[in-house]
């Protein structure tokens, strides 16, 4: 088995702090763009990850974001969840999940929420919480 020399790793101890702080400097008017743009969303719409940056213009950054949307939320007490694929000839399969009381009367509305994450990343369970 292969070791860091003693040296690499005194240097990896110092750089990578140093690295690390000097791209948190570079963020700083970009964060604070993005502070002054959801200002104008509605304060009860707010959520932290909207000051994340987020891009898709790289593999690494696509699968960080899809590894954040996976996080289980637990649907809210007294609701039934289903979930179903629903086929397509011409495209990719499509899952398509449902949300209802038990005790609803039926046939009932409904609401069609369809995810903007353009089948690249997001996931249906995203929206429990809302």
């Amino acid at each position: 088995m292969s070791r860091t020399p003693r040296s690499h790793r005194r240097v990896r101890r110092i750089a990578l702090p140093l690295v690390a702080l000097a791209a948190a400097v570079a963020a700083r008017p970009r964060l604070a763009r993005r502070r002054a743009a959801i200002e104008h969303v509605a304060a009860d719409l707010r959520n932290p990850i909207l000051y994340v940056p987020l891009s898709l213009r790289s593999d690494r950054s696509l699968r960080v974001l899809r590894q954040l949307s996976r996080a289980p939320i637990p649907p809210p007490t007294g609701v039934e969840v289903d979930s179903r694929l629903a086929r397509s000839d011409d495209g990719p399969d499509v899952r398509v999940v449902t949300y209802g009381r038990a005790d609803r009367r039926r046939p009932s509305g409904a609401l069609l929420w369809i995810h903007g994450g353009g089948m690249v990343m997001g996931r249906p369970e995203q929206g429990r919480e809302l």
